[in-house]
């Protein structure tokens, strides 16, 4: 958050009144919360060992609103702190006299978070938990959120976690909520189509909201500098799949397409990353009647000796499965493929789960669980332990993005929001990078889990 400081003076007194040393000229400086005796022994030009000196210090340890007298060298001379977050032009308008007052932005936050102003998480999830048929996904979220919450609050942090049933309150009825509006963060709603006035809200007030599963929702980013997009979107899925190519000296690119055309945006979503890339390519239609042919005229054109890398331009679930079992024959024929498909593809129950790996098939998802993990298995432990049944997918959706966040921002010092991009993490469904077009715009993730299947039936997972 931003706000106006209002700096009003720069006091200048004698060291005599304090240690006796006449004349030399020293400031009276206040302690800032987030401040150590090593940065303001740099705003000041000083070192450590004189403020410990001249404050009979015998250890570092300051205090926020500790008073430090600051030694200032040689008397008579007026040097003026600089404050990291203070403009050239804000430190130019103060007078010798240090008495002019200035306004400028602070770049700094404007909240501690402690014991005595713990930090306000509001989660905003459509649980229904008055109808006849509430929903078992969002209580499985909030399941996964409490116990991220006693985890943060076994570290020492203090979090004040409300929740609200977006089924039961209106738009209207949160956003007069002294509590919602008094938020430090918000997680929800879920759905892109409920997020604009939130979007808005949450901007107006200065309060990072976060999309927590629609991945549709990175429009409303632009402009927004508080809406993070946690799950990453279609176009970073596709991206990051061509990304995984590595084509090699002796490799060949695929796009295989519907000739039909009903896809080729997609498709032209998938050529153009190529483009972009400079990746050569070949590209390849057929219309689904001719399905059964396609792999007996791809046989006699392509070489044993040559890696096909081959991209499937389609996420139709008649089409799609359609590709996959062609290359698959033509694997039987040794001819090398390595598959890149969507996630929505890997989904389709049409396709047999064995043809992705022996297929070699590259996924780049935006959730995936790695059950083999430590942490993952310590998570599954304890939510069976605390609720007697197995975390979801949103289990594990409600943990992750609580834990993220809110330690995050709590131990960010507020710098969170402006600096996003500096902080990532590999949680236990998905990953996390931020990036932002300009300051302006909000944040979306760019991270996806990348898995290749093996032809030895294991997943790996790589960068």
């Amino acid at each position: 958050m931003k706000r106006i400081l209002l700096i009003t003076s720069i006091l200048f007194i004698s060291i005599a009144s304090y240690a006796g040393t006449s004349g030399q000229e020293v400031v009276e400086h206040r302690v800032k919360w987030y401040e150590s005796v090593s940065s303001i022994a740099r705003k000041y030009g000083v070192t450590v060992e004189d403020i410990l000196k001249y404050n009979n210090l015998e250890s570092g340890d300051v205090r926020s609103n500790m008073i430090l007298l600051i030694p200032m060298g040689v008397p008579d001379q007026i040097v003026e702190p600089v404050d990291d977050f203070i403009s050239e032009t804000a430190r130019d308008s103060i007078s010798a006299s240090g008495t002019d007052t200035i306004t400028v932005q602070e770049t700094l936050p404007d909240k501690v978070f402690d014991s005595d102003n713990p930090m306000s998480v509001s989660l905003v999830l459509p649980f229904g938990a008055a109808t006849e048929q509430p929903s078992v996904n969002f209580f499985d979220f909030y399941s996964g959120a409490l116990m991220a919450l006693d985890s943060i609050q076994a570290q020492g942090m203090s979090v004040v976690l409300n929740v609200f049933d977006s089924k039961e309150k209106s738009t209207e009825e949160l956003f007069l909520d002294e509590t919602f509006a008094a938020s430090d963060l918000i997680i929800g709603p879920v759905q892109a189509e409920e997020l604009p006035p939130f979007a808005q809200f949450a901007k107006e007030k200065q309060i990072p909201i976060v999309s927590p599963m629609d991945h549709d929702a990175e429009t409303l980013t632009e402009g927004n500098p508080y809406l993070f997009q946690a799950p990453a979107s279609l176009s970073v899925q596709e991206s990051n799949l061509i990304g995984l190519l590595n084509v090699a000296a002796d490799d060949k690119v695929l796009v295989i397409f519907d000739s039909s055309m009903r896809e080729q945006e997609y498709v032209d979503r998938i050529t153009s990353l190529l483009d972009n890339q400079g990746i050569e390519y070949q590209k390849i239609g057929y219309g689904l009647l001719h399905g059964r042919t396609l792999s007996d005229s791809m046989k006699k054109q392509l070489d044993r000796s040559t890696s096909y890398k081959v991209i499937v331009a389609s996420q139709d679930d008649a089409f799609a499965p359609d590709i996959v079992r062609n290359m698959r024959v033509l694997k039987l024929f040794d001819i090398p493929i390595h598959l890149f498909c969507s996630n929505r593809v890997r989904n389709f129950e049409s396709i047999d789960s064995d043809s992705f790996f022996e297929l070699s098939t590259h996924v780049c998802t935006p959730y995936y669980i790695d059950y083999s993990s430590e942490p993952v298995r310590n998570f599954v432990f304890r939510y069976r332990a605390l609720y007697n049944t197995e975390p979801t997918p949103f289990s594990f959706q409600g943990y992750d993005l609580v834990s993220f966040f809110v330690s995050n921002i709590y131990k960010s010092s507020g710098d969170f929001t402006r600096n996003a991009g500096s902080y990532s993490g590999n949680l236990m469904q998905s990953n996390i990078s931020f990036f932002r077009n300009n300051e302006n715009c909000g944040w979306q993730n760019t991270a996806t889990r990348n898995l290749i299947y093996n032809p030895d039936f294991t997943i790996s997972v790589v960068k």
